[in-house]
C-alpha cells in the first residue's frame, strides 16, 4: 500500500532517460507491490514488458 512511510519508490527508464517514477505520489511499504506497479506502468503506457528490473 502506498503510504509515504517506507522507501520503495520505482522509476522507468528508456534510452538513458527517466520516463516516469512513483516519486511525489507516495512510496510503497512493500517492494513487491512497487515492482508490480512499475510493470503495470510499462504494460499500459509503453505497451511492452520491461527489459530489465533492478532492485536497489
Amino acid at each position: 500500500m502506498k503510504s509515504g512511510h517506507a522507501s520503495h519508490p520505482w522509476s522507468v527508464w528508456e534510452h538513458g532517460a527517466q520516463v516516469h517514477a512513483s516519486h511525489g505520489v507516495g512510496t510503497y511499504d512493500d517492494p513487491d507491490e512497487a515492482e508490480r506497479d512499475a510493470v503495470v506502468f510499462c504494460r499500459t503506457m509503453l505497451k511492452r514488458e520491461p527489459d530489465e528490473i533492478s532492485r536497489l
